[in-house]
């Protein structure tokens, strides 16, 4: 991912082939993700900066400036499915993982999901519920 400075104001999340969504700065945005499943290389890449702006070009038509660039892995599930709910061995550590690809868009939804689950107004799907893996 990176991080992006740009005086272009934008208050949405923007995504097609890449996502930038405002950061914790004005002005400042995220910027990210690679999809590249092969290459499993520790670390910040030319090819990673070289795919992220090139995606970036043809998602805005506006000037920015690439801040810094960050690198990990995506967490995910075999089953592409989010993991939701109490960890099994210690039940105060609260599981809101594997969101995947999607996890900039599937976020919103699942985050308020787990805010109604910890307070007692709804349940999780089993779908989605880290007991799954029982």
């Amino acid at each position: 991912t990176q991080t992006i400075k740009t005086g272009a104001k934008t208050h949405v999340s923007l995504n097609r082939g890449v996502y930038m969504v405002p950061g914790s700065v004005p002005d400042e945005y995220r910027v990210g993700a690679t999809y590249n499943f092969h290459d499993q290389t520790p670390g910040i890449t030319g090819q990673g900066r070289e795919e992220l702006e090139e995606k970036l070009q043809h998602l805005i038509r506006f000037p920015y400036e690439v801040l810094q660039q960050d690198w990990g892995f995506r967490p995910t599930t075999h089953d592409h499915r989010p993991l939701l709910g109490a960890h099994p061995q210690y039940p105060q550590l609260i599981i809101f993982n594997g969101l995947g690809t999607k996890g900039v868009s599937l976020a919103p939804y699942f985050s308020d999901v787990l805010i109604r689950w910890t307070e007692n107004k709804g349940s999780l799907n089993k779908d989605v519920a880290v007991t799954r893996y029982k």
